[in-house]
């Protein structure tokens, strides 16, 4: 092959590489959001990946006594102390986190707490304009909405930020 077939080749290649990388005509951007799905008793909730730092089995803690029910204690998180909350029994679901439950480390504003769930179940992208509001029922829980197949999504700032959450001297 001389060099200006091989020149003629590449031309081609990259032509077919662009049109392929090109939208379609009147094709827009989806706004979307990414979820990690989490299972507690026969809810769904999504977490938004952007605050979720890490997942793994939930296998040492140290219970601290004096704590609300809703926290299970604190475990070693890479050299670092981390609370990890119930998130069903903060939540009001029945079953806590269960027998063999896992956890996920979500952070907002530098806060890092670790969240006790029964299962991680999916990834999943859903669409922006797909989410619906909330169930009547959901109200005053830290929720952005539902999707289409009726995962709650967790506000994971306001979740943290919850004043119930916060653990009070006793002389308080």
């Amino acid at each position: 092959m001389s060099t200006a077939d091989g020149q003629a080749v590449r031309e081609v290649l990259a032509e077919r590489a662009r049109s392929i990388a090109r939208p379609e005509a009147g094709a827009e951007a989806v706004e979307s959001r990414s979820l990690l799905v989490v299972a507690l008793g026969r809810e769904r909730y999504g977490l938004p990946v952007e605050h979720v730092r890490e997942i793994r089995p939930l296998d040492t803690l140290a219970r601290v006594p004096g704590v609300g029910d809703h926290w299970l204690g604190l475990t070693n998180a890479r050299g670092q102390l981390v609370a990890v909350l119930d998130l069903a029994r903060h939540l009001g679901l029945d079953g806590g986190a269960g027998d063999d439950p896992h956890l996920v480390l979500v952070e907002s504003d530098g806060l890092v707490v670790g969240l006790a769930v029964q299962a991680v179940a999916d990834l999943s992208t859903v669409a922006v304009a797909d989410i619906g509001p909330l169930l009547a029922s959901s109200e005053g829980a830290p929720l952005l909405g539902l999707t289409p197949d009726l995962v709650a999504i967790l506000d994971v700032p306001a979740l943290l930020a919850d004043p119930a959450l916060v653990v009070r001297d006793a002389g308080e």
